[in-house]
């Protein structure tokens, strides 16, 4: 799935996910997005895959070392 740059694209995959029979909300969908775009910023940053970040639920960013020891999160209200 290429990473939706607006609402428009967020729309977009929403409908081809319903199609393939995938339910998924526009909440999670851009949750998934941020998700994304950390972990690119983070490999691109430390120049190779060093850091992951994963979305631990829909407040909760988690991010890890390459040996899964957890280097912090990031929480809160996302409207």
């Amino acid at each position: 799935m290429a990473i939706p740059e607006n609402m428009e694209e967020i729309n977009q995959e929403l409908g081809r996910q319903a199609a393939a029979g995938n339910q998924i909300t526009e909440r999670t969908l851009i949750l998934q997005t941020v998700q994304q775009l950390l972990q690119q910023y983070l490999i691109a940053a430390e120049e190779g895959f060093y850091d992951t970040v994963t979305l631990a639920d829909d407040r909760t960013l988690i991010f890890f070392k390459c040996d899964r020891k957890t280097v912090g999160d990031v929480s809160g209200s996302w409207h």
